[in-house]
């Protein structure tokens, strides 16, 4: 990551921690309610961080996926640093309607959740009622060669649409 944009990654999150712990969502569907900025929380121990963003193509056949991820998060040793309904892009023309910043114990733990049989049917449902971004980076440096290697390998073997 360019220092610049490690630079405003931190500043996004300091001006994350002055938000409400509990800002609720505007909008028609009730189950968004779940997605508040609930999960802001200061970084841990963790030796990695997933990064998504997604633009919300069918909110409501999306509901699955927004009450299952967090278990699944959980399972691998994961955490919610912070997650919300609407993202403020400051360069690029992808526009996030939905954002999340997760803390896993380790980057082997990062790959495992996403390569998980676990998380495929959601990966399923968030390819269909999204156009995403996913990104699993290290705490410092380049991931692991093995965390590497498996992302790499699972990639190869699923179709792009798959992941």
């Amino acid at each position: 990551m360019p220092a610049e944009n490690a630079l405003g990654f931190l500043r996004i999150v300091e001006i994350a921690k002055t938000l409400p712990a509990a800002i609720l969502i505007a909008g028609p569907q009730a189950f968004l309610r779940e997605y508040l900025v609930d999960a802001i929380a200061e970084p841990g121990d963790g030796e990695a961080f997933v990064v998504a963003a997604h633009r919300m193509l069918d909110l409501a056949e999306f509901q699955p996926y927004a009450e299952q991820v967090g278990a699944v998060v959980q399972r691998f040793g994961g955490r919610f640093l912070a997650r919300a309904a609407k993202a403020t892009m400051l360069g690029g023309d992808f526009l996030s309607e939905r954002a999340v910043i997760i803390e896993f114990p380790t980057a082997a733990d990062a790959v495992a959740f996403y390569v998980s049989d676990v998380y495929a049917p959601l990966i399923a449902i968030r390819h269909a009622t999204t156009d995403p971004r996913f990104l699993i980076m290290a705490r410092d440096g380049a991931l692991p060669a093995a965390a590497r290697s498996a992302a790499a390998s699972y990639l190869r073997s699923h179709p792009a649409s798959a992941h």
